[in-house]
């Protein structure tokens, strides 16, 4: 079965690629890959309604089973009207953030507010639909550490791998082998695999 996945972020194909990877006959493509370079806006204030629509939109768009991913985040430390919520690399709910801008304001705001056990609180929308209807959704959380110091290797398209320690891993992420990463979110999206067999059921 052929599945777009709803990014043009390779980083992010890859990493839904790499945990899908063990479902047979599954084929994915990336946006770029596809060859679809148009980018849907997401104009809601949750990262499940923001799922939801990009993978409508691009389903309809491409005429194939869509899977979309949209991430919203809270921290332990910032107050309520700093917290980024669904403008994660929009921080000033504008336009997108190169990595390198990304990476500066999180340093000059860990300056801002020192904290001595920062935590990130993830929620990852997911959802999945054909070209004619939403077959499933859902979300994942998981909660992030963050690291003393920021590392100096930097991963493009996720550049804030480079300070959060997921859940399995002892380091920043983007100091992990491919292989470290995957397994730890293997086990953080468990339960979206297995929920996502039964979509691909619905939508043969």
């Amino acid at each position: 079965m052929e599945l777009l996945i709803a990014t043009h972020n390779e980083a992010k194909f890859n990493r839904y690629k790499n945990l899908l990877a063990d479902i047979p006959g599954l084929s994915m493509q990336s946006l770029s890959g596809a060859n679809i370079h148009q980018k849907i806006e997401e104009p809601y204030s949750t990262s499940i309604e923001n799922a939801i629509h990009k993978a409508k939109e691009y389903a309809r768009l491409a005429m194939k089973t869509t899977l979309a991913i949209d991430e919203s985040v809270r921290t332990n430390f910032l107050p309520n009207d700093e917290q980024p919520g669904v403008f994660v690399r929009r921080m000033n709910k504008g336009h997108e953030l190169t990595d390198q801008a990304v990476l500066a304001f999180w340093k000059e705001t860990f300056k801002k507010y020192p904290h001595k056990d920062r935590r990130f609180i993830w929620e990852f929308g997911i959802a999945c639909c054909s070209p004619s209807e939403v077959l499933s959704s859902t979300i994942v959380k998981r909660e992030d550490r963050v690291s003393e110091n920021f590392s100096d290797v930097v991963v493009k398209g996720y550049p804030m791998d480079s300070f959060l320690i997921q859940p399995g891993l002892d380091r920043p992420a983007s100091e992990c082998a491919q292989e470290e990463k995957t397994a730890a979110d293997k086990k953080v999206f468990s339960e979206f695999v297995a929920e996502f067999r039964q979509w691909l059921k619905k939508g043969e």
